[in-house]
């Protein structure tokens, strides 16, 4: 399997193609700036700036631009808002496009750098508050640039008067929503995702972020920096400068997906992703409720809506046409819920079962919580609560009767306790930290047996500061269970060498084995495992650093284990703090890929290892 590498980003548009141009820096700037009628005070800020390329809305009249650009190239439309290009490059292609129902025409030029080529389109939308005459503008554009770019490798930029709920805002945000749907990432927002700037200084000081780079997926590897320029003031324009930096020469991973708001992509044991009918799918909260998401054609598109809230966490168990998700709520005033739906191949959908969601009746107190099925068609879940892992479960074949709220697995563990839950040789398994023993438990249940009745415990490790509240388990068809943990031994004053990350084996017969992924002195946290067997592979993704940084990956194979060598990239976004990996409960083969997200901010990042 290859990485694959996706990103996307907002502003005017742009495509890449393949065309060398080896005299050329690899590493170019790009401005856009409306200058509200003329250049006669930001000529100075922009030679100062040099820029490789400059978009400016309401340009002013052509002498004033062809002064400016001197022996640079350029391109201008006149009109009351005249738009004009100023560039060192040299322009590819140029065409101004005079489109129905838009009061301004949109500019497409195209350049060539290194090995790529690329498209911008230069848009200045009316200023109405998101209309429906405002939305009709930005869908006509966006129909236009869909069928002459086929959404490779694009940029968008310019002053689309419309406000954007990653700032915050509530009102006039269609517009911005409507680009990001459709598959492109706001540039300011990928690199400053904690950051709020206004580009529109308004005399009545109700400041606004209103100008914007948008980019394609296929673009953010090669984004490094965004930023809305606070010194091009309301004395040279009442619009403030926006610029994109891209290095060409890079080739960075990490892909921002889309717009996380309220919800996570934790919790640690949960799975959030799975594959079905040739697609990902993931859900996920994005501000405004919890979501499915379907990742076609290297993007990911929101499709329905799940539930309104945004705090859950969601876990996830696809079998085959039917899908179960649990969303679970830490705060005792919220309910946690229980949902099935069922999928229609013909419109493409999940569509939700009759009867659901329902209820989840458990005692307050837990942190996380997780689904599995077993032979006899019983869905199970573990959790813990009121210092106790428990396991509840359904009613054969019926997953509106459960037995709330379930039996106690292991009592008497520590509040940072957690547990999972897995499928396996028509047995239902729960493993679990016990961190006032320094024990890490696995428990069995037949799946032919009572409900209530369950094997003895199995001590997997038995260790001073071995269990930290961090599982997350695979299995495979032949009985073996692979669970992925974290130890204490960084909490404590111990030996570098000392195990962080271990992965445990439970083999065909019940006999566990362990293995150290990871030492404390290399740092990692909040693992996953998944399980490739046909192509003998097994990986684990874990984030470097406890407070964030980047998702590694380290691979072995599942006969022979080994973990010696360094572990590689998988996601990684300078400047932002990545953490939390999620993928799915299935085991991945060269059909699927592995697919990956992450959280960075409010911002969620995947990449795809096919």
């Amino acid at each position: 399997m290859k990485i694959t590498n996706f990103l996307w980003v907002l502003g005017f548009l742009i495509c890449i193609g393949g065309i060398s141009n080896s005299a050329m820096s690899k590493n170019i700037v790009i401005y856009s700036w409306n200058v509200a009628g003329s250049l006669e005070k930001p000529a100075a800020f922009l030679k100062k700036a040099n820029p490789d390329i400059i978009f400016l809305l309401e340009a002013g009249p052509e002498d004033g631009l062809k002064t400016f650009a001197g022996d640079k190239t350029y391109r201008y439309s006149k009109g009351s808002y005249p738009l004009a290009i100023v560039s060192k490059l040299a322009i590819e292609d140029y065409e101004q496009l005079n489109l129905p129902h838009l009061s301004k025409p949109v500019l497409m030029s195209t350049y060539k750098i290194q090995n790529h080529s690329f498209t911008v389109f230069a848009l200045h939308l009316k200023n109405d508050k998101g209309s429906p005459e405002q939305v009709r503008e930005a869908k006509t554009i966006l129909e236009e640039v869909e069928k002459r770019t086929k959404n490779t490798s694009t940029i968008i930029l310019g002053d689309f008067n419309a406000l954007t709920r990653a700032d915050g805002e509530k009102e006039n945000t269609a517009i911005i929503e409507l680009f990001l749907s459709r598959g492109y990432v706001d540039a300011f927002k990928c690199k400053n995702p904690d950051r709020t700037e206004p580009t529109k200084i308004d005399r009545s000081n109700k400041n606004k972020r209103i100008d914007y780079i948008l980019v394609s997926k296929d673009l953010v590897p090669f984004l490094t920096k965004s930023y809305v320029l606070s010194e091009t003031d309301k004395d040279i324009s009442d619009h403030r400068a926006v610029w994109a930096s891209f290095d060409f020469q890079a080739e960075k991973i990490g892909n921002v997906a889309f717009r996380i708001g309220g919800g996570e992509t934790a919790d640690k044991p949960q799975s959030k992703c799975w594959y079905h009918d040739g697609s990902w799918w993931c859900i996920l909260a994005d501000g405004t409720g919890t979501f499915f998401h379907e990742f076609t054609n290297g993007n990911w598109i929101k499709k329905q809506l799940v539930d309104p809230s945004t705090s859950g966490r969601a876990d996830v168990l696809c079998d085959d046409a039917q899908l179960y998700v649990v969303i679970y709520m830490g705060n005792p005033s919220e309910q946690s819920l229980f949902f099935k739906y069922h999928y229609d191949k013909q419109t493409k959908e999940y569509l939700p079962d009759a009867g659901f969601p329902i209820p989840i009746s458990v005692p307050p107190g837990h942190e996380t919580m997780v689904i599995e099925k077993d032979s006899t068609g019983r869905i199970w879940l573990t959790y813990k609560a009121q210092g106790n892992i428990w396991a509840s479960c359904s009613e054969p074949g019926n997953e509106r009767l459960w037995t709330f709220p379930g039996g106690v697995i292991q009592p008497d563990v520590s509040n940072d306790d957690i547990s999972s839950i897995v499928s396996f040789q028509g047995k239902i398994g729960v493993f679990w930290s016990d961190q006032k023993r320094h024990q890490f438990g696995f428990k069995i249940h037949k799946d032919d047996d009572p409900a209530d009745k369950w094997q003895p415990v199995e001590v997997v490790d038995d260790e001073e500061y071995i269990a930290d509240d961090h599982i997350n388990i695979a299995s495979a068809k032949d009985g073996r269970i692979f669970v992925v943990t974290k130890t204490s031994k960084n909490d404590v004053k111990q030996n570098i060498k000392d195990p962080l990350l271990v992965l445990y084996v439970r083999s065909r017969e019940g006999k566990w084995t362990h293995h150290t992924v990871l030492t404390v002195e290399k740092k990692g946290t909040r693992p996953i495992v998944l399980a490739d067997e046909v192509n003998d592979k097994l990986y684990i993704l874990y984030t470097d650093n406890e407070a964030g940084g980047r998702i590694l990956y380290k691979s072995t194979s599942l006969n022979s284990m080994d973990f010696h060598e360094e572990a590689k990239e998988f996601i990684s976004v300078p400047g932002v703090k990545l953490n939390n990996v999620t993928s799915t409960k299935q085991n991945i083969d060269s059909t699927t890929g592995l697919m990956a997200i992450c959280k960075g901010g409010h911002i969620g990042y995947f990449n795809f290892i096919r």
